[in-house]
């Protein structure tokens, strides 16, 4: 074998070196990609520390409405405590009011309102008291609400 049979054997001509705008180019994909998944990194943090936020606050409001409507048995402990007069009238009362969340519509559950409302409003209570008992009232009467048809 000669020398010239070698060289068509192994084309010797046609070995070419990466072209340096090639190797940029492939750089400039790589840098691209990076910056692409840093960007997708970023925004699923941001989304997840939005979501603790909001979970944090909701539970914050959650606990402060538990605070809100269980601040006033003690008024109600007081009214049916210090009035022997009244004590049947707002245990009964307590007792329609509850009723509510057994309503199976919500005319039923309305008409179960009004009708603890007039009892309220004729109880004689103090203001306190008074408005103890429709917080009470408004409280059920609201969570009831999601479940009636």
């Amino acid at each position: 074998m000669n020398l010239d049979d070698l060289k068509n054997k192994i084309k010797l001509g046609e070995i070419k070196m990466p072209q340096l705008n090639t190797v940029q180019s492939d750089i400039l994909i790589n840098t691209q990609e990076l910056q692409r998944q840093v960007d997708i990194m970023n925004r699923d943090t941001r989304l997840k520390e939005e979501q603790e936020e909001q979970y944090k606050q909701a539970v914050l409001n959650a606990l402060q409405g538990i605070e809100k409507n269980t601040g006033g048995i003690a008024e109600i402990v007081k009214l049916v405590h210090l009035s022997n007069e009244k004590q049947d009238q707002v245990i009964e009362l307590l007792t329609e009011i509850m009723s509510i969340s057994a309503a199976k519509t919500k005319e039923e559950a309305q008409n179960k309102f009004s009708k603890a409302l007039n009892k309220i409003n004729n109880l004689g209570a103090t203001v306190e008291s008074i408005q103890t008992l429709i917080g009470l009232l408004n409280t059920v009467y609201n969570s009831v609400q999601p479940f009636l048809t």
